[in-house]
């Protein structure tokens, strides 16, 4: 079966409170650690280009899964989540695409301050379905604008 039609069959016969499957990339092990208080299951692919999870700083959550550089084959996803702009959102949107899920793009840092507009704007277009900031000033920082993120 093809991994956009697993996809599409997931999601119409998920039980209301099961829990999501959600595909991320590690980025800031605390701010995980609380986000894996929710009722979903995180699958951190390892990527190059990633950040990769320091157990230095906390272990990973009992549903926090440390995955190799391929996706587990017997797991039907429900959202990929990207934590940045800096090669996570790049290698996750296309995974997203592939698979017919939704893109969730949180933003947990501020553009680099030497960046110029271009730069800015380039990364103003890298959307997903959904798109947060931690904070207004975050929002600001990428220029972005209240209604733009919906």
């Amino acid at each position: 079966m093809s991994q956009m039609m697993q996809s599409i069959l997931r999601n119409s016969i998920r039980c209301k409170n099961e829990k999501l499957n959600v595909l991320v990339g590690a980025t800031h092990e605390a701010y995980e650690t609380n986000l894996a208080k929710t009722n979903c299951t995180f699958y951190a692919l390892d990527h190059p280009s990633f950040k990769k999870w320091n157990s230095k700083f906390r272990k990973p959550p009992e549903n926090y899964i440390l995955l190799g550089d391929k996706l587990p084959p017997n797991v039907d996803f429900d959202l990929v989540l990207s934590q940045n702009k800096f090669g996570q959102f790049q290698v996750l949107s296309e995974v997203a695409r592939q698979y017919g899920l939704p893109l969730l793009s949180c933003e947990h840092t501020l553009p680099a301050p030497w960046w110029n507009e271009e730069q800015l704007r380039q990364c103003r277009e890298m959307r997903g379905k959904y798109n947060l900031f931690i904070s207004e000033y975050s929002l600001k920082g990428w220029g972005w604008e209240n209604s733009s993120c919906d």
